[in-house]
């Protein structure tokens, strides 16, 4: 989901003239593009005029000269610092905003110029900047309506699980809107390992297609410290005769996650867990010490979706035994982490960011968590497909405790 609202926003604030220098015409190149480092630029600055170009530094200052505003970048990590001469007809006040910001930033190189105080310049239209985002180092920021930071947590706990072996059943509440292709859930599994102090689990589902192919998936934990770390996730997925289709894994705890907003790998974030694990990883909501947790998301869609959970009451459902006392949990897109992550370069533009975010969020997925330990999941809602897939209601049939 991130990428297509970082798509459609990228688009916007190009079309609607937000970015200094939008709407000029000049070759097709984006912001992807390999950026060219400020010392190849300032070494023969002649040899760029007439391109379009993409670069990237640290706004170190700006001002202006004859009425045209400039700006000094500098390159921390190849070296060099230039000063760009900009259009008279850029906003000077955009780049004011980003000062000591690293900047991606594409535009035309028209030629070079000096300074009122005699220093050289290369003279160019910005035609598109977008601030580098903030990354996973930085604290996570709630929605609004969840700022209760003394009930805050950013892991899941944990879930104190025993081996089992886990039945559900299922049923889609949308029938227009398309199903997942593993459209039907088959037994899951955990099994424990390790010691009292410091547990070990091991999550493995299956689910199949219609047509008999399925998708096996395992995904292991350990408690440190109390909290419930994802240690690897790996996916098997078979054609209908049995043989192997594909593989992938992930690790964890020693890989890294290539960011398809940035263009960059990270190390993994140490909350973050697999979709496909949550119906274990919530059964660690720290129930009467935190009201929400904030975390990051893997799918095959998005490799660091910023969400959050929140405890949203109690509720009981019926189990094979009568009813279950039940936590009841909303999770979606933390809206405001994603537009804090995206650091744009003007106030309207995080209102058009905030807007097309709204318009594109997707509707709340719930999980029935047990309120006694060790907190089985009893009963799911939410989609669990691409955006804009059906819903389902998922519910276990087995076992409650």
């Amino acid at each position: 989901m991130r990428p297509v609202v970082l798509g459609l926003l990228a688009a916007a604030l190009v079309s609607t003239g937000c970015a200094p220098g939008a709407g000029l015409s000049g070759p097709e190149v984006s912001l992807g593009s390999v950026a060219i480092p400020l010392a190849d630029i300032r070494a023969d600055p002649q040899r760029f005029v007439g391109q379009t170009i993409t670069t990237r530094g640290t706004v170190v200052t700006t001002e202006r000269s004859s009425g045209s505003p400039w700006i000094d970048l500098v390159d921390t990590k190849e070296g060099g610092r230039l000063t760009f001469l900009l259009a008279a007809t850029a906003e000077a006040g955009a780049f004011e905003e980003m000062i000591g910001k690293t900047i991606d930033l594409m535009l035309s190189v028209d030629g070079t110029a000096s300074l009122e105080d005699g220093r050289s310049a290369v003279r160019v239209t910005p035609l598109q900047i977008i601030a580098s985002m903030r990354r996973f180092d930085e604290p996570q920021e709630l929605t609004p309506e969840m700022s209760m930071k003394s009930r805050r947590a950013t892991m899941f706990r944990d879930p104190g699980a025993q081996s089992e072996e886990i039945t559900v059943t299922g049923r889609y509440l949308d029938p227009d809107l398309q199903k997942p292709l593993f459209e039907r859930a088959g037994p899951s599994r955990v099994e424990r390992s390790g010691t009292s102090a410091s547990p070990a689990y091991l999550y493995s589902a299956t689910a199949f297609a219609t047509d008999g192919a399925r998708q096996d998936v395992n995904c292991r934990f350990r408690v440190e410290n109390g909290d419930l770390r994802s240690v690897s996730y790996d996916e098997t997925v078979r054609k209908p005769d049995g043989s192997q289709a594909s593989t992938q894994r992930i690790d964890f705890l020693n890989g890294k996650g290539f960011d398809k907003v940035s263009g960059k790998s990270f190390p993994w974030p140490r909350n973050i867990y697999a979709a496909p694990c949550l119906p274990f990883a919530m059964r660690g909501f720290p129930l009467g010490k935190a009201a929400v947790v904030d975390f990051f998301l893997w799918s095959d869609y998005d490799p660091f979706s910023a969400m959050f959970a929140a405890l949203d009451g109690e509720e009981p459902l019926s189990g094979p035994s009568g009813l279950v006392a039940a936590a009841r949990i909303r999770m979606n897109l933390n809206d405001e982490k994603t537009l804090r992550s995206l650091d744009l370069p003007m106030p309207q533009a995080y209102d058009m960011a905030r807007e097309i975010i709204g318009q594109m969020r997707p509707v709340d997925s719930i999980f029935w968590i047990a309120s006694g330990a060790p907190h089985d999941l009893v009963r799911f809602e939410g989609p669990t497909g691409a955006p804009g897939s059906t819903r389902v209601v998922v519910e276990r049939v087995n076992g409650f405790r």
